[in-house]
């Protein structure tokens, strides 16, 4: 059905469901760090951006799409890495301050980089298909959707919620955190990326400004905190809702799109604490069977 949505639709529905895609994805990329290892980050902009330049200048320099993808993930995961061996070390709102700072750093070293087109931006050759671009953002959902189902029940998954539930327990079980903790944050980097790879494709058009907006990474958190942190369906859900209903209020109450994004938050954090899925059995792993396999397969 979503396939065939690409084929049946206008031009305004084609956007739109690419929108609600791009977020569902990049809610699921930020449910690695945020949702499963309860890292509350920020600066998942930082790796959206990094993948948007990325693809952008291979496609400048004359390489194909493919490559410049390629390049947005490894430079997306790469900097997370190095980034991580750092910022994991930190906690709570240290941890979020710090990658919320570390969004303005990156928009201010490129918007100062004349080698990547400084406070100008770029232009990337144009492709007027907009069936291509949404079902690109299918195949990143569906891939983030397949990554996420598959670690949920690997030694990974398990180890993401005990770290999540409480860090210094799990440690005590052996359980190496700052390793688990990275690799999280270089999967959520690394479909960020991604994603920032197929926008800025899909955009043509790209500066500081567009791909470094703190906004990219708060919708990303809200649309995981809506329909359901630490699930696979969650965030698909949440962006569905949230981004049809925000870009209603956009076209019809223009004035009241930043209230109604607000009053999302407090819905989110107050009225649905577990999420959307909350409401509804989905499956999500329980705390007990993941305290159960750590303890017997720690490392």
């Amino acid at each position: 059905m979503a396939v065939a949505f690409a084929y049946l639709s206008n031009a305004f529905l084609l956007r739109l469901g690419t929108l609600v895609l791009m977020y569902a994805a990049l809610g699921q990329a930020w449910n690695f760090i945020g949702g499963y290892t309860g890292y509350p980050a920020f600066g998942n902009t930082v790796f959206f951006g990094i993948g948007a330049y990325a693809t952008a200048v291979v496609m400048l320099h004359g390489g194909p799409f493919v490559a410049g993808l390629a390049a947005a993930t490894l430079a997306a995961s790469a900097c997370a890495v190095l980034l991580g061996l750092v910022v994991l070390r930190l906690q709570g709102h240290y941890f979020a301050i710090v990658t919320l700072g570390i969004g303005e750093v990156a928009r201010e070293l490129v918007t100062n980089s004349d080698a990547l087109g400084a406070a100008t931006g770029l232009v990337l050759p144009i492709a007027n298909d907009l069936k291509l671009f949404y079902l690109l953002m299918l195949a990143c959902v569906i891939g983030i959707a397949a990554t996420t189902y598959a670690m949920e029940r690997a030694r990974l998954g398990y180890a993401l919620i005990a770290i999540r539930e409480n860090e210094g327990a799990a440690g005590s079980l052996g359980i190496d955190t700052q390793r688990y903790k990275i690799t999280a944050f270089a999967l959520s980097a690394a479909f960020s990326g991604v994603v920032g790879g197929v926008y800025s494709y899909w955009a043509t058009f790209i500066d500081p400004s567009i791909v470094f907006t703190p906004a990219i990474s708060v919708q990303a958190i809200l649309v995981a905190l809506l329909g359901g942190p630490g699930t696979v369906v969650g965030p698909i859900l949440g962006s569905l809702v949230l981004e049809s209903a925000a870009n209603l209020i956009w076209g019809n109450l223009l004035s009241w799109h930043d209230a109604f994004l607000g009053a999302m938050i407090v819905v989110a954090v107050m009225l649905l604490p577990r999420g959307m899925t909350g409401l509804y059995p989905f499956h999500r792993v329980s705390l007990a069977s993941a305290w159960d396999y750590v303890r017997g397969n720690a490392v």
